[in-house]
């Protein structure tokens, strides 16, 4: 997997993108003082969105949306510390909700 990123005495800062061994994009998000910080977006191999969701140093917070690898919306999760909430939401292929 090849990855750019930038580093300030060891620390990750600003940018991180990763890709699949043909290029496509798997990964990319922030980082401050080493942490990851704000939005990440992971990608299947197809370019599909595989998951967004938001960091404060290094914690999930706010929404996560999972997606299938079709594009179709499978889940919206809440974090709230770094842990899931009970206010999540799963869904089938077809956009169903299956689980809430």
């Amino acid at each position: 997997m090849r990855q750019i990123s930038n580093y300030i005495q060891g620390k990750l800062i600003g940018e991180l993108k990763a890709f699949y061994p043909n290029g496509q994009l798997k990964f990319i998000g922030n980082h401050k003082n080493g942490l990851q910080s704000g939005e990440a977006k992971s990608y299947y191999e197809n370019g599909q969105v595989h998951e967004i969701g938001d960091f404060i140093n290094n914690v999930q917070v706010g929404v996560k949306k999972t997606y299938y690898e079709t594009g179709e919306l499978q889940s919206v999760e809440y974090f709230k510390g770094g842990k899931p909430t009970s206010n999540s939401e799963y869904y089938d292929k077809n956009g169903k909700l299956i689980e809430q």
